[in-house]
């Protein structure tokens, strides 16, 4: 809810805390966006108080919001119900729906998201953040799933599969809802997260070598210098290509500090990247929730 609503608000609860009825309404027509819905409310709220204090009253109207102008104008005045052609429908019967039959449907139901993001959390230990990317699209959710049930650390799942295979999948062009379509199927990307858990390497060199097993289809590799990689933490490195990856990727940075969070992991993709795969992820997505936080405040 905005600053002004919340303003409008106050205001009305100090000076009609006695009303009790409800009063004239109208309708707003002519909204394309959330923005301009609030915006809408905001304005329709003032004309009223206004229209009321002053004694004019408010006549029943459909009203329609003008985004130039930023406001809402008349474009018809409807007296009754009657005007509004409000009748029974004689085709069809009434529909008695019974509570029990409610619940039976609803005992029916599947896992909503919030409820799984919320087990996610508390029953396997998942940050919120975590725990949101996965449960976004229906088909992560299951893939992520199908990985646990192999008996593996839900935690390690997570690091694994918003990390290599988000990697892999954003390299090759493919969306997270068709996740069951990747070269790396479950089973093979539980098999090669057990793997890396029982490896003695250094953490950078282990993360290394998961991207690299992940790319081959979830198939540990043979050789350990088949690459020559090395994982890079250095943070003023890390900073210059998120920076890079953001002015780069505009439209994305938009929709996620427009609520659409889903977008994090493309950017988090493309500085990847830029790194050729060989960024510390936890850097990464601490220093890029930084920066995008930065902008969000700007």
């Amino acid at each position: 809810m905005s600053k002004g609503v919340l303003r409008l608000e106050a205001n009305i609860s100090v000076r009609h805390k006695e009303d009790t009825g409800y009063r004239t309404r109208t309708e707003v027509k002519n909204l394309n966006s959330i923005r301009s819905m609030v915006r809408a409310i905001e304005y329709e709220t003032a004309r009223q108080i206004k229209a009321w204090e002053s004694g004019e009253g408010v006549r029943q109207a459909t009203m329609g919001w003008d985004e130039n102008r930023q406001r809402t104008l008349v474009q018809r005045y409807k007296e009754s119900a009657d005007e509004y052609r409000y009748f029974p429908e004689p085709d069809l019967p009434i529909l008695e729906v019974s509570r029990e039959w409610v619940e039976e449907v609803r005992s029916q139901l599947p896992e909503l998201p919030d409820d799984k993001r919320n087990r996610f959390t508390t029953e396997l230990g998942l940050s919120q953040y975590d725990a949101a990317q996965l449960v976004a699209e229906q088909a992560v959710a299951h893939y992520y799933e199908q990985v646990l049930a192999a008996g593996v650390n839900a935690k390690s799942a997570a690091n694994m599969l918003l990390g290599s295979l988000f990697t892999l999948m954003n390299k090759e062009g493919v969306e997270r809802e068709a996740i069951a379509e990747t070269k790396v199927s479950a089973k093979n990307l539980a098999a090669l997260i057990k793997l890396v858990g029982r490896r003695h390497d250094q953490p950078g060199d282990r993360r290394d070598r998961s991207d690299r097993d992940v790319g081959n289809r979830g198939r540990p590799g043979t050789d350990r210098q088949d690459k020559g990689l090395a994982q890079i933490s250095d943070t003023s490195v890390i900073e210059a290509a998120i920076a890079q990856a953001l002015t780069d990727n505009d439209a994305f940075v938009r929709k996620y500090l427009g609520g659409e969070d889903k977008f994090f992991g493309p950017l988090m993709g493309a500085v990847m990247k830029s790194l050729k795969g060989q960024g510390n992820p936890q850097i990464i997505r601490e220093i890029m929730t930084h920066q995008l936080e930065a902008k969000r405040s700007q």
